[in-house]
């Protein structure tokens, strides 16, 4: 992203002749104020999650401006937030635990503790106390068990009977024995043995008795994995506790960055290390599934998968064939395991971004088979698609026969359903929108999530019927509406913005018809005493016919001094003209100020902005400079030039 100095992201155009140059500010604001960030605007409120029983919200917010930021607590029936006081902070669950199948209980690690909850009774129990070395905790074998990690491997608790196993043998030791203290000079006990033969009778009795209970050891343990060089990451255990899935990462140690600091605390610049230029790689992950029982493990062949061989279109265009007929280099970023675990599917992308893959693994066998393939010559991305760590949205239903995820296909990103049993494929939204973090309701017959079908510049939360049907849109406000739905699924927390008007927290029952409640107020008197400016949001055709969207900041006709100024948000993907808070509040800010002293100002969503779609992002591929940059120059012969507004 480009970086936020205000001066840096503007381009200053001016129109006509003799533009008056403004040696006095006669706007309200002061540069001091809008650089002052939440001292002037206020604190808002965020990191929102909801008590275990569902019937406290809690949330970061500094109404006070203290050097540490509180914690709040709603409830309904106080109606108004309430400071939580420190003992209280300190003895709650933290947000990240989990939950079982049927949101009884919930499972968290915390200061070594690792502690159960009766959801309904409000009881918690502490497992085990003071195990700093506790990874992490998840439920098994559908609530009744408890899987965790320590010191990489894999640990099965059954909660009825106490019994313990581990189920993972991993060792980092790279295959060497380790020693400690200096090793002993053996010359005597070897001479002993030669010249006494019960010494040495004995010797053998005791190393056949050591070997015998050894075997009888190893019997019971699982198998040794050495991980060598390689990183463990995704260790899972499945549904049924008969397989257990992880990947291996091998790290590359790519060329870094010299970057020069001549700002230092001696006085003396020096050379400090970055980050490797972008596209070099990593390192390569690989991913395999341990079975228990039959103590074997089975790795993934790339070779199945379509087109892993073939160029991608830039090198044909070339003429670089340096690579033709070669397996391109894939990372598996996630496998996600059925109900049921008699099935799981891996998702997987090639590293250089053209390729993305679902493949459904048979855990018995290890047979693998292709269900579908995402391919985009410029590259894979987009919502809820995966990115070269994460699934993205990828899982699967209830039935254990549908999987679901998103796909660009359309042209939009939007979510899909796939039976693997027929591959029949199935769009569950459809239209010229993005759908945003949907997630499956607690008894699966329906989806939440966000999008904007509405408008680009908005977005709205939605419920659906699993296997697609009508969205009822469940948030009204203009703007924004990002929904922290209750565990019960009975209450949400809105945090929502326009775009004159700062982040704040609502409380709403889920569903069409309540009403939306107002439960902060986080803007400073100073700020709120701006009449702040709603930018006009208009469109206007590029160079190719297509119409791009931008933000118009206009300055009083009697003021205007015939001058415009292009704002250009950050580069890759990112959208800015839209109708709640934006990102870049103080450059919003700015652009009230520039408005007061008459410049016209003119903020697009050029081509590589988020929220339009495949060919909007990817319009920049292999020309950076290209569209991006002709939509800025004709925006501003277009839309800047005083007296022309039309297109």
């Amino acid at each position: 992203m480009a970086t936020r100095q205000i001066l840096s992201l503007l381009l200053f155009l001016f129109f006509g002749c003799g533009c008056p140059a403004q040696y006095r500010n006669q706007s309200r604001l002061t540069i001091e104020q809008i650089m002052k960030g939440s001292g002037y605007t206020g604190h808002l409120p965020g990191r929102i999650f909801w008590s275990v029983d569902s019937k406290t919200a809690y949330f970061r917010w500094n109404p006070d401006d203290l050097e540490v930021t509180p914690l709040y607590a709603y409830t309904p029936e106080n109606g108004k937030p309430e400071k939580v006081d420190a003992a209280t902070e300190f003895s709650l669950p933290p947000g990240t635990g989990t939950y079982n199948k049927d949101h009884s209980k919930y499972l968290y690690l915390k200061d070594g503790d690792m502690v159960l909850i009766d959801v309904l009774t409000g009881q918690s129990k502490k497992l085990m106390t003071n195990r700093e070395d506790i990874e992490s905790v998840s439920f098994a074998s559908g609530g009744e068990a408890l899987a965790y990690t320590i010191s990489h491997n894999l640990i099965r608790w059954d909660l009825a009977t106490g019994e313990i196993a581990q189920l993972t043998g991993f060792s980092d030791r790279n295959g060497k024995e380790e020693h400690e203290g200096v090793m002993k000079d053996n010359f005597l006990e070897k001479q002993q043995q030669e010249l006494f033969l019960y010494i040495r009778k004995k010797k053998e009795h005791e190393a056949a008795e050591k070997e015998h209970e050894g075997l009888k050891a190893e019997k019971d343990k699982p198998r040794k994995i050495n991980l060598g060089s390689k990183s463990l990451f995704n260790l899972r255990v499945s549904p049924d506790d008969r397989y257990v899935s992880y990947a291996l990462f091998e790290r590359n140690k790519p060329q870094p960055t010299e970057i020069m600091e001549f700002v230092t605390e001696s006085g003396y610049s020096h050379s400090t290390r970055s980050r490797s230029k972008v596209g070099s790689s990593y390192g390569k992950m690989e991913y395999f599934i341990y079975n228990t029982a039959k103590d074997t493990v089975f790795g993934f062949d790339p070779g199945i998968l379509p087109g892993i061989c073939d160029l991608p279109g830039y090198k044909s265009e070339y003429g670089i064939k340096d690579s033709a007929g070669k397996e391109r280099e894939v990372t598996v970023t996630g496998l996600i395991w059925s109900d049921d675990g008699g099935q799981a599917v891996a998702n997987i992308r090639s590293l250089d971004n053209k390729d993305r893959w679902i493949v459904l693994i048979d855990p018995g066998t290890g047979a693998a088979s292709v269900l579908d393939r995402q391919h985009d010559e410029a590259w894979i991305d987009g919502p809820g698609i995966d990115w070269t760590y994460s699934s993205g949205t990828l899982g699967w239903l209830p039935d254990n026969r549908h999987i679901y995820f998103q796909s660009e296909e359309s042209g939009f990103s939007h979510l899909y359903i796939l039976d693997v049993k027929n591959r029949k494929k199935t769009a569950l939204t459809r239209g010229h929108f993005e759908v945003y973090d949907p997630v499956l309701s607690l008894d699966g017959k329906n989806w939440y999530f966000s999008s904007n079908q509405e408008d680009p510049g908005e977005r709205q939360f939605y419920r659906m019927p699993v296997m697609g049907g009508t969205p009822v849109r469940l948030t009204s406000m203009e703007g924004r509406n990002d929904v922290t739905l209750s565990p019960d699924e009975k209450y949400m927390i809105i945090r929502h913005s326009f775009s004159n008007r700062p982040w704040e927290l609502y409380f709403k029952e889920n569903n069409e018809h309540a009403r939306a409640v107002k439960i902060t107020e986080s803007c400073t008197p100073a700020f709120s005493e701006y009449p702040w400016r709603d930018p006009e949001i208009i469109q206007f055709k590029a160079g190719d016919g297509v119409k791009v969207r931008a933000r118009l900041y206009r300055p009083d006709e009697e003021n205007s001094n015939g001058a415009g100024v292009i704002f250009v948000h950050g580069a890759g993907y990112l959208q800015n003209v839209h109708k709640w808070w934006s990102s870049y509040s103080r450059e919003y800010m700015f652009h009230n100020f520039l408005a007061d002293n008459g410049y016209t100002v003119l903020d697009i969503d050029y081509r590589g902005s988020a929220g339009y779609g495949r060919d909007w992002r990817t319009a920049i591929y292999r020309h950076m400079g290209g569209r991006d940059l002709d939509d800025q120059v004709v925006g501003a012969r277009r839309r800047l030039a005083v007296g022309c507004l039309s297109d």
